[in-house]
């Protein structure tokens, strides 16, 4: 899949915090948008260094709608789509072999608000550095997605159910905090999560079938884990907090079960691997 920087990235893909004071930003706004057209599907990767990012669908008839706020001493745009390849790249390039630092809260005014096609399959990887992300995947088309939060607060929402079957959707929170509100929604074969030292909730509620398999890794930070009442449900722990002991399971060797795991017209199942940090489980 195609590597894009946004805002502030190094060559070598680092955020880096420092103390020096920075000189006034010149900010300035770059667009770039397409028009639909017939395809049969979108490849599309962003990262994101610093600031704040809104990502959702697009307007009726586009393939995709950028604008991005910048600061034009530390870095130039770029934007690339290749029709024979369709895949979309868009890039804020840094400027001078340093790389670009984040300095002070000013630097955190960059802001890209991107809109991609509901009408095509989606191959989305979107990666944030400092600052906030917003993503809304319900209005588009998800076949496979990833999120990749370095030192960020990602909020990843499904509002309404993908109206194609998902493949996966890959998260790795590093040191962020990342919350998601309905991803069931986006009716994924398989969840897979990576955490560091952050909190996080996934949130496993909404319209979809069959089963659901969730495999999570957590270093050090807190995974919650949100539940729809009507599924059938077994999370295995490759060790178990002394604290934990969630409402409605049963134990089951090194599983907990519902009653109706073996019976519900749909299940999930959960692998939680390096659960240092801790594990909460609440229902819908």
């Amino acid at each position: 899949m195609t590597k894009v920087r946004l805002l502030g990235l190094s060559a070598v893909g680092c955020w880096l915090l420092a103390t020096a004071p920075v000189a006034a930003q010149t900010m300035r706004t770059f667009t770039a948008s397409r028009k639909a057209e017939p395809m049969p599907q979108l490849t599309v990767s962003v990262e994101f260094g610093a600031g704040l990012l809104s990502l959702g669908a697009a307007d009726a008839g586009m393939l995709y709608d950028a604008s991005i706020r910048y600061d034009q001493e530390r870095a130039a745009p770029q934007h690339q789509f290749d029709p024979q390849q369709h895949r979309l790249d868009l890039r804020l390039r840094p400027i001078g072999s340093a790389g670009v630092r984040v300095t002070n809260r000013d630097q955190l005014a960059q802001h890209a608000v991107i809109g991609l096609s509901g009408a095509l399959p989606l191959n989305l990887d979107v990666t944030l550095g400092a600052g906030e992300g917003h993503l809304e995947l319900g209005e588009l088309r998800i076949r496979h997605a990833a999120v990749h939060s370095v030192a960020t607060r990602t909020v990843i929402r499904a509002s309404r159910p993908n109206r194609i079957a998902c493949e996966t959707l890959d998260l790795d929170g590093g040191a962020a905090e990342v919350i998601t509100e309905k991803l069931g929604n986006l009716r994924c074969a398989e969840i897979r999560f990576e955490g560091g030292v952050g909190q996080t909730t996934l949130d496993l509620t909404g319209d979809w079938s069959s089963t659901l398999r969730v495999r999570a890794r957590q270093a050090l930070g807190t995974l919650h884990l949100t539940l729809p009442k009507d599924a059938g449900v077994r999370i295995v722990l490759d060790q178990t907090p002394a604290s934990f002991e969630p409402t409605g399971f049963t134990k089951d060797g090194n599983a907990w079960v519902t009653p109706n795991f073996r019976s519900a017209a749909r299940t999930i199942q959960v692998d939680v691997t390096s659960a240092v940090g801790g594990l909460e489980v609440s229902w819908e």
